[in-house]
């Protein structure tokens, strides 16, 4: 016989080396062998069937549903343009990339004076308990 590192992974010497794999079992321990193919296939197109009925209502029911509850209503925006058609010239780009930076500076120098503000109310009422 071979040393062991010379066979190849899984092989035995024995009675045992030349046993055929057991069936595919399916859940509940009974071979996949065991129902001809058309009636698996059957069976599964019927239940894939039924669940396309059941999504299709459910999908129907859940989304009146929440309509009802949001009062959104889709016919408001179905007339509206598509966007896709927008065109923009290099110069309108530009001066929408300005105008964004100038709010995003604005928003950030608020910001800080919010933080600036809190920190000094913050100090102020440490001090006032220090003091009593």
């Amino acid at each position: 016989a071979a040393p062991p590192s010379a066979r190849p992974l899984g092989a035995r010497d024995g009675p045992k080396a030349q046993r055929p794999l057991p069936a595919p079992t399916r859940p509940g321990g009974k071979a996949a062998a065991a129902r001809p193919r058309a009636v698996l296939d059957r069976r599964r197109r019927d239940s894939d069937e039924e669940e396309e009925d059941s999504d299709g209502e459910e999908e129907e029911d859940w989304r009146k549903e929440l309509r009802s509850l949001t009062g959104y209503d889709p016919t408001r925006f179905r007339d509206d343009k598509d966007d896709r058609s927008m065109v923009a010239d290099y110069r309108t780009i530009q001066a929408e990339e300005r105008r964004s930076s100038r709010l995003g500076r604005e928003a950030d120098r608020q910001a800080e004076e919010e933080e600036m503000r809190r920190a000094r109310e913050k100090a102020e009422r440490k001090r006032q308990l220090k003091a009593k």
